[in-house]
């Protein structure tokens, strides 16, 4: 039995990269430096030669609070909400690549129990299979308000 690969769209990826780079205000160098690769692994990226290893990823949603599901995919923000970068929060209210799919379920979601019960379903489903991972990221986010508190 052959299994089917399925390839990675590395043309989508390096495009959305570049328009996360563009949005942040970074140049090639600065942003790979930041990042921790050369200009040139960034720029093969960007044009979809390279695929992002995971070490970028990383730090792409650490240090700049980057949606890997955006990125990788094309799926929601681009940014999770309340990301700064320089000292100036990052306002994103598209929804991606995928804007008419996401009103067309936010309006069944208003308009339809049906999809209403379906989605609460398909995230309980998420929660108990990805429970470790959502609370690292929730304490991640606690400690981060709390460090914030502290130094207000």
């Amino acid at each position: 039995m052959n299994k089917k690969k399925t390839k990675m769209d590395l043309a989508g990826i390096g495009s959305r990269l570049k328009n996360i780079r563009k949005k942040l205000d970074f140049t090639q160098k600065e942003f790979a430096e930041i990042l921790a690769i050369t200009m040139v692994t960034l720029s093969d990226i960007e044009t979809g030669k390279k695929q992002p290893g995971s070490d970028l990823l990383f730090n792409l949603a650490k240090s700049f609070e980057v949606n890997l599901d955006f990125l990788l995919f094309g799926r929601g923000c681009k940014f999770r909400e309340g990301a700064e970068v320089k000292g100036v929060m990052i306002e994103d209210n598209s929804f991606g690549e995928n804007t008419d799919d996401v009103r067309e379920m936010l309006w069944y979601m208003q308009n339809s129990r049906l999809a209403q019960n379906a989605f609460i379903t398909l995230t309980k489903e998420y929660i108990y299979r990805n429970w470790v991972i959502l609370r690292k990221d929730i304490n991640l986010q606690n400690n981060k308000n709390e460090q914030e508190n502290k130094n207000e």
